[in-house]
């Protein structure tokens, strides 16, 4: 089973299926149905007028509301390598104009651009909690997303800032200790800024005669 499903846009910059006889461009997204959702990316809520036309394109927040009637796929909100810009516009009926391009006559909605795959042709590549879209290798998306699950490689970013500059936290002692003195020395700087600021508000310091003046 695919990973992606295709969408179409017809010629009057709304969102259609793949079936459509009107499809004049198209792009694929992420299946809804994959669990959990990947990092960076959001269920996209596509609804349609009786007649076809889109009048409104939104993140659904709550991805289980499977009430919801309208079209959907997973999108990232931010660029990302591999992917392609969806612009989406907001006419002045209110009704919403989509489109692979950019377009200087309608008001962009707050969230445009959204991004999308071109093709299928795509695999994923873990990155750091992450699954990176790729063209040259990498696996599945649900293989990747097992990666993310399981956490195996990744640690808190604080820590390894730490790391990279001290080696090994739990088997260098010496180092723990570095890192411990390093972090006091900034704790006492911000200490001393603090009362500094506090200082300077509060009194007049003249830094040419060692006394304090009461404003």
């Amino acid at each position: 089973m695919s990973e992606f499903i295709k969408i179409c846009l017809d010629n009057q910059g709304s969102i259609t299926n793949d079936n459509n006889s009107s499809c004049e461009l198209s792009f694929y997204g992420v299946d809804p149905n994959i669990s959990p959702i990947p990092p960076d990316m959001d269920m996209i809520c596509v609804v349609n007028s009786s007649a076809g036309n889109t009048i409104s394109v939104s993140n659904l927040y709550d991805v289980y509301d499977n009430d919801k009637k309208c079209i959907k796929f997973l999108a990232w909100l931010e660029p990302i390598e591999n992917t392609i810009p969806l612009y989406i516009y907001q006419k002045p009926d209110n009704s919403v104009y989509v489109d692979l391009k950019p377009n200087n006559t309608y008001k962009p909605l707050y969230f445009s651009p959204i991004h999308v795959i071109q093709d299928t042709n795509i695999k994923f590549i873990y990155f750091r909690g992450r699954c990176i879209p790729s063209k040259t290798s990498g696996s599945s998306l649900n293989e990747c997303m097992k990666k993310v699950v399981s956490c195996v490689k990744d640690k808190p970013t604080i820590l390894n800032l730490l790391e990279s500059r001290y080696g090994n936290l739990k088997h260098n002692n010496n180092n723990h200790s570095k890192i411990i003195y390093v972090l006091a020395m900034i704790l006492i700087i911000f200490c001393f800024y603090l009362i500094y600021k506090l200082g300077v508000k509060k009194y007049k310091i003249d830094f040419f005669k060692p006394k304090f003046r009461k404003v």
